[in-house]
């Protein structure tokens, strides 16, 4: 037996000898303390268990940590520690499986002078090429939030007054994509087609491009339209854009002959 072991097995043995001693010959003195004296002191003797610095510090960052720690702190106090922690890790997968289902997205924009494109919202100087809607959904893409990203770029889309040309989707933000989220791209890329509008892709992870390649989505989108980079995507749009705007003239002015 280590020196550690009986050191703990010490403790253990002489905290219920106290305990014991306690109950045997001072009971009669405390039994008569008001109900608020003995609140006090077992709210004394649990302030101790909590780190307050911490709380104040989860309070601070403003990222919903500190209502974690509250609800593991007062599941512990009401019902034990193993109960009071399965109630907290619960209730944290509810929240992760919530927020993971309404995901935010970006609208991006290229930064003046640079290849760089940025949330358009947090940046505000940042430019939006003509005709091109660059989406990126902050997440991965699955089952539980695909048709929310359908839905959202359709409102997007909806929002452009017949200008758009092409949608091109980052997917720098997404590494995993399960096939409810294949599907939904798709439907997106066959009510785009309706419209004459062109979708691209860039950044796809390895495991996305491998989903595409075994679907044949590839061969669908066309293996020019998807990209290493935002910045070379749009290039290509751009190039693709001058035919394509020749094309719609002739479409038009044939319709108005």
């Amino acid at each position: 037996m280590t020196a550690l072991a009986r050191v703990s097995q010490l403790s253990t043995i002489t905290s219920s000898l106290f305990v014991g001693l306690t109950l045997a010959y001072l009971l009669p003195l405390i039994s008569d303390l008001p109900e608020a004296v003995l609140g006090a002191i077992v709210v004394h003797a649990v302030a101790h268990l909590a780190d307050i610095g911490t709380l104040r510090y989860y309070a601070r960052l403003h990222s919903g940590s500190i209502w974690g720690a509250l609800v593991a702190l007062f599941g512990v106090l009401q019902l034990g520690i193993l109960k009071g922690l399965i109630f907290a890790v619960a209730l944290t997968l509810v929240a992760v499986m919530r927020r993971l289902s309404a995901p935010q997205d970006s609208v991006l924009g290229r930064l003046a002078g640079s290849g760089n494109f940025v949330d358009v919202d947090r940046h505000p100087e940042a430019e939006q090429i003509p005709h091109l809607l660059i989406f990126r959904p902050n997440g991965m893409l699955f089952f539980a939030n695909a048709n929310r990203i359908r839905s959202r770029l359709r409102e997007l889309t909806k929002q452009t007054d017949g200008s758009l040309h092409a949608v091109l989707i980052n997917l720098e933000a997404s590494p995993e994509i399960d096939v409810t989220s294949l599907e939904m791209l798709e439907q997106l890329r066959n009510e785009l087609q309706g419209r004459d509008i062109a979708l691209y892709f860039a950044r796809v992870a390895d495991r996305g491009r491998d989903l595409f390649d075994r679907s044949a989505f590839t061969e669908r989108v066309g293996l020019n339209r998807i990209f290493p980079g935002v910045d070379s995507a749009v290039d290509a749009f751009l190039r693709d854009g001058a035919s394509s705007n020749g094309i719609r003239r002739e479409k038009s002015d044939q319709a108005h002959g």
